[in-house]
């Protein structure tokens, strides 16, 4: 698969190209909801759906490690590693958790299934992205590490996974565990390199459990630093989507702009720039993006919005976006 553009060059750019892919995968689902399907065209929908949009996905997380490498001088040699999209035991499970909890007498579209099945659709086609980053950092020979940087709400198990930085291997099964709803970002950090974002104020958050639990003669353990860490408030339940911004997003400082095309405003007009951004359908966690990054998004979305089409049950249960046209950077093996 070959990937010679570099257009993801930013843990906000990447986590803005993520959600509105995302959301993408979710107008698909619902619409194809509304068929009514049977159990199993749904399940067969959705695993389809979630190779295609994974895919994208897994393109877009190598764009991304490519273009950091890149960016930080690694010497050439190596390309990211494209992680293998859910499978049919991974999808299957997740319809059937969904379906689970369907009422018995349904009439349209169960709202339970629609919330569950669109919580699964983020988790497994990120899920593609994340692990591609994963194991592009245990096969790099540069030796790089990777962690999570938490964008708005955040709960208490990714915040003390980002209080420890970018320390983390391939191998590492716990950073790699990321739950529903979570819009935590990787980043990479290579050897000598400083951290690639404040981790401060998630350290002070976790030391603050856990002297709270010491003051009080509870064992520090894990389980009880996370428990600690939730009742103290401004964090949020795993898997489940939030209502207030737990410990504040980190915004990394704007990179300076290549200059502003024909018809663009200046790039130090931030008041223009903040209304662009505000006129995409896409939630940033509160970060404000440079002039550049705006400019990513509204392209993404645009040809997205000129490729895209959707399912049509009656022939087949593929849904029919097409994701690589939509990143401009996908093609099939």
């Amino acid at each position: 698969m070959s990937r010679s553009r570099r257009t993801v060059t930013s843990p906000t750019q990447f986590q803005a190209a993520n959600a509105a892919l995302v959301e993408l995968a979710r107008k698909d689902l619902e619409r194809f909801l509304a068929t009514d399907p049977s159990d199993g065209a749904l399940r067969e929908f959705f695993f389809a759906l979630t190779a295609q949009y994974g895919a994208a996905a897994a393109t877009l997380a190598g764009e991304y490690y490519d273009g950091l490498r890149a960016n930080a001088g690694v010497r050439h040699g190596f390309q990211a590693v494209i992680a293998d999209t859910p499978s049919r035991d991974v999808t299957d499970t997740a319809v059937g958790w969904a379906l689970k909890s369907r009422v018995t007498t349904r009439s349209g579209v169960d709202n339970i299934v629609t919330v569950r099945l669109g919580a699964s659709t983020q988790r497994l086609v990120l899920g593609v992205g994340r692990d591609t980053i994963a194991d592009s950092v245990g096969a790099d020979p540069a030796k790089p590490k990777w962690g999570r940087m938490p964008v708005g709400e955040t709960c208490a198990f990714c915040v003390m996974l980002a209080s420890r930085g970018a320390v983390y291997s391939s191998k590492s099964m716990a950073a790699r565990k990321f739950h529903d709803h979570c819009n935590c970002v990787p980043v990479i950090r290579w050897p000598g390199d400083p951290e690639p974002f404040d981790t401060k104020p998630y350290e002070d958050a976790y030391k603050d459990a856990r002297k709270t639990l010491e003051r009080n003669g509870v064992e520090p353990t894990t389980k009880n630093i996370l428990a600690e860490m939730r009742s103290a408030g401004g964090i949020v339940q795993e898997g489940v989507p939030a209502s207030g911004t737990a410990v504040p997003p980190i915004k990394k400082p704007p990179r300076p702009g290549a200059g502003s095309p024909a018809g663009d405003p200046p790039d130090d007009d931030k008041a223009a720039w903040k209304a662009r951004q505000d006129a995409v359908p896409v939630d940033f966690g509160g970060d404000v993006l440079a002039p550049h990054e705006v400019r990513f998004v509204e392209r993404f979305l645009d040809m997205a919005r000129r490729s895209s089409g959707y399912p049509q049950p009656a022939r087949t249960h593929r849904p029919t976006t097409s994701c690589g046209q939509a990143t401009g950077t996908y093609r099939p093996n």
